[in-house]
């Protein structure tokens, strides 16, 4: 039997946050939360994750500019991206794409929608 993923959330937003990794953690994935971009960028350092999920709107470093700094870092280059945001216009998922992420989903999450995206991005990569 393979090992579990690994997958960071970040989320400023505690309900939102436990939501991302209660919905990861049912389909046996290995998660690990964080509050903010910068602590997961630390993390990453140790922690190699298989896929980064992302808030797009948090205070201070936001996900369009955490996923750019993933991309910058060696330890994340190639490592998968889903920014996740409550905003759905055809502009913010380009700029999700333009900011690195490989996928992007709109809240209020849908879950069988999320662990598609997760399991897709997860055997590209």
């Amino acid at each position: 039997m393979s090992e579990a993923k690994t997958i960071f959330v970040i989320d400023d937003h505690e309900t939102a946050r436990n939501l991302l990794a209660g919905i990861l953690a049912s389909a046996d994935y290995r998660v690990l939360t964080m509050v903010s971009a910068a602590d997961a960028l630390d993390q990453a350092k140790t922690r190699k994750p298989d896929l980064i999920v992302v808030d797009m709107n948090m205070p201070g470093m936001t996900g369009w500019e955490a996923a750019k700094a993933f991309r910058a870092m060696p330890e994340t280059a190639s490592t998968a991206i889903l920014g996740v945001s409550a905003h759905s216009t055809a502009g913010d998922h380009d700029a999700a794409h333009a900011a690195g992420c490989n996928a992007y989903v709109t809240k209020p999450l849908n879950p069988a929608r999320l662990l598609n995206a997760v399991a897709e991005l997860l055997a590209s990569n």
